[in-house]
């Protein structure tokens, strides 16, 4: 998404104010910058491994992939392994029932899937559950602040300039959302979080069912040690 992108200091995007919903989810979210993502599809012996071995970096933001039909239980092996110790969260929510099914297999947040969907947000609201909508656009991104969602990811089609477009939409009318961004390579978090990015979904901390935990860990600590670097 930012690849070739040179690093800038926009004076727009550097005056946004962080506003936070009052769930303690999103407050945490604030001191952790990092989500890895995972794929669903994990026999319950390498969810064990990928949880310790983020465990050990640490990371401690996990949003699970839907890639198959056992999503919840992996959100299910997740929880029992990492207890409180790490969020974990499912992206690609895009039903009611999906949202519902989420919260009772354990997850502590979820994310729509390529659209802004209102009566997800609502309910999650109703339920005090840490709600996450997918934007791509200023309209979209100012319904779901006034819907009350002070976090916001970005969808993954949308570029560095993308992005900017819409902090710089967000100073200009008076609205501060703290944007997520989705499928960053660990190259482009600094990028991302320097343009104004809260938090980025790193999608190259887990590679496939081969990757041995020491480079798990090995990954993870490299992009927390960006986000730790951009925090200075």
């Amino acid at each position: 998404m930012f690849a070739d992108r040179k690093k800038t200091n926009n004076p727009i995007t550097n005056q946004l104010t962080a506003v936070t919903n009052s769930n303690p989810i999103f407050t945490q979210f604030s001191t952790l910058g990092i989500i890895a993502l995972i794929p669903s599809e994990l026999p319950d012996h390498r969810i064990l491994e990928v949880a310790d071995a983020l465990l050990a970096a640490p990371v401690l933001a996990t949003q699970i992939v839907p890639n198959g039909d056992n999503a919840f239980d992996t959100i299910q092996t997740f929880r029992q392994r990492a207890g409180d110790n790490m969020l974990i969260g499912l992206d690609r929510v895009e039903t009611l029932d999906e949202l519902k099914a989420a919260i009772k297999a354990g997850a502590q947040f979820a994310s729509s899937g390529g659209d802004f969907h209102l009566p997800l947000l609502a309910y999650a609201k109703k339920h005090d559950f840490a709600f996450i909508p997918t934007v791509h656009s200023p309209g979209q991104t100012l319904m779901a602040y006034h819907a009350g969602a002070r976090w916001q990811k970005i969808r993954d089609d949308i570029d560095a300039d993308g992005l900017e477009g819409l902090l710089e939409r967000s100073a200009e009318i008076g609205y501060q959302p703290n944007y997520i961004i989705n499928q960053i390579e660990t190259g482009n978090i600094d990028v991302a979080l320097e343009i104004g990015a809260k938090m980025v979904c790193v999608n190259d901390i887990y590679l496939d069912h081969d990757q041995p935990m020491s480079d798990i860990i090995l990954r993870a600590r490299a992009a927390r040690r960006i986000w730790l670097d951009t925090q200075l």
